[in-house]
């Protein structure tokens, strides 16, 4: 079962949805302790809420630690697809050089 399936089976068939325009972001989704956050990179349903049923786990984010984990396979994957990171993963994705910055004429 490939991901669009998973995605499409989440829904009624009698739904007022249209099935072929699902929209999919990459989203930090809160775990770890209290005062200590840890976040996953997700890729979810932009309907669903935060601590929602995730699409595929492809990352972690520890800004404690100052640490990432990123499965860039599954991340271009989804980017390809056309799925919209939110601000901060975009970040992210920026630091580790996934998002090419672009420079000016100099």
């Amino acid at each position: 079962m490939t991901i669009q399936d998973s995605l499409l089976n989440q829904f009624h068939t009698g739904s007022k949805f249209n099935q072929k325009n699902v929209m999919v972001k990459l989203r930090l989704k809160r775990c770890g302790r209290k005062q200590r956050a840890i976040y996953r990179i997700v890729a979810i349903d932009v309907r669903s809420r935060r601590e929602g049923k995730d699409l595929q786990k492809v990352g972690f984010y520890d800004p404690i630690q100052n640490q990432t984990y990123l499965n860039v396979p599954a991340i271009r994957y989804f980017l390809e697809k056309g799925a919209q990171p939110t601000g901060t993963v975009h970040d992210i994705l920026r630091k580790t050089e996934l998002f090419k910055v672009k420079e000016g004429p100099s």
